[in-house]
């Protein structure tokens, strides 16, 4: 059993030394040999992928301030857009594009949407004052859900209104169930 060990770990040995020497005396080979593999990851579709995603950045007015860069299968959105939702809504597309092996989304938003804990203190503040504490929110660069329950169809309405007219929300998503009263 040692003796195939030795073996086996001498044979590992030479393979390694062949390849060093190979890499030493055929460089070129080398590097055309890693250009190949960068190429297999993604590299050879980068046209391709630029073409897709102008394609898709011209076809969104609310994306004219968006300029992508590709490399090696990588997209990198920079610029910016008003709307989180916007931002979310361009990289899942930019995703699906065939051979993009990766989307880094460098958009800002514009105006830039306040902290979130300050637009939660605004919105609840503004809900709780008007009698709807029991609506939950959540709030992210600039975005508000409402979730919860509300008696009629003008409290929905109202609690709407509310959240939309806050300073600093830039879109609100309504998760609100509205209560039917009894028809006794």
């Amino acid at each position: 059993m040692k003796g195939i060990l030795s073996l086996a770990a001498a044979a590992a040995c030479v393979l390694l030394l062949v390849v060093a020497v190979s890499a030493q005396v055929f460089p070129a080979q080398a590097v055309s040999a890693q250009a190949v593999s960068s190429q297999a990851h993604g590299g050879r579709y980068d046209e391709q992928i630029r073409s897709e995603v102008a394609k898709l950045l011209a076809a969104k007015s609310e994306c004219k301030n968006v300029k992508a860069t590709v490399d090696d299968g990588v997209v990198t959105l920079t610029g910016n857009v008003e709307l989180d939702s916007e931002r979310r809504t361009l990289v899942t597309r930019v995703r699906r594009i065939a051979h993009v092996e990766e989307v880094d989304s460098q958009i800002l938003l514009s105006p830039p949407a306040p902290l979130d804990n300050v637009l939660y203190a605004r919105v609840s503040r503004r809900l709780h004052d008007a009698g709807y504490a029991q609506v939950t929110i959540q709030v992210h660069e600039g975005a508000v859900i409402l979730q919860g329950s509300v008696r009629t169809m003008r409290d929905r309405h109202s609690v709407l209104q509310l959240a939309w007219n806050t300073e600093g929300v830039k879109e609100v998503e309504a998760k609100l169930s509205v209560m039917q009263p009894d028809a006794h």
